[in-house]
């Protein structure tokens, strides 16, 4: 005994069936494109400001605070400005200086050249960057995490290649 075909309604596409897949489809398609711009934004922002922290670095201007913390979260500037005023002694580690943004052990003078910044991951509301660079020859990396504040891209934290990121630098510093 055979058993019974099934009728194949189940197969075919019917226009009401298309439509709904392309519109599924569109919406699954669009995400990402939102999310990318997101990413390319950060990316962007990252980039002008390590181009030109590195041209400051090289003519040896300065800036001031403001100048300076414009780039950051709310929490950072705070934490920065705590720090800052706060009474010594602190017990500040032995060892290598910290340049905020290339990293420990980057003296003022020294050439840093940017060689590639690209998104690395992404998440709600944030963006971490890598910022591939040499400095003296020697390559380094920074992953910078950005965050959206108030429309704008800010930075939030600086992870090193080597040593302490910067938050948390700036936290003993602050007495935390």
């Amino acid at each position: 005994m055979t058993e019974p075909k099934q009728p194949l309604t189940g197969i075919f596409l019917t226009r009401r069936r298309w439509l709904a897949m392309a519109a599924a489809f569109s919406t699954m398609a669009a995400a990402p494109v939102l999310a990318g711009s997101d990413m390319a934004e950060a990316v962007k922002f990252v980039r002008e400001v390590y181009e030109e922290e590195a041209a400051r670095h090289r003519d040896g201007e300065r800036v001031t605070d403001v100048e300076f913390l414009t780039v950051f979260t709310r929490d950072v500037r705070a934490l920065w400005l705590t720090g800052k005023n706060r009474q010594f002694p602190i017990p500040l580690p032995i060892g290598p200086k910290l340049h905020a943004f290339f990293g420990w052990g980057v003296l003022p003078g020294q050439t840093v050249s940017i060689t590639r910044v690209i998104g690395a991951a992404e998440g709600r509301n944030m963006v971490d960057v890598s910022v591939e660079m040499t400095i003296r020859g020697e390559p380094r990396r920074v992953l910078v995490r950005t965050q959206r504040e108030s429309g704008a891209w800010r930075i939030a934290n600086l992870l090193y290649d080597r040593g302490e990121d910067f938050v948390s630098y700036r936290r003993k510093l602050a007495g935390h």
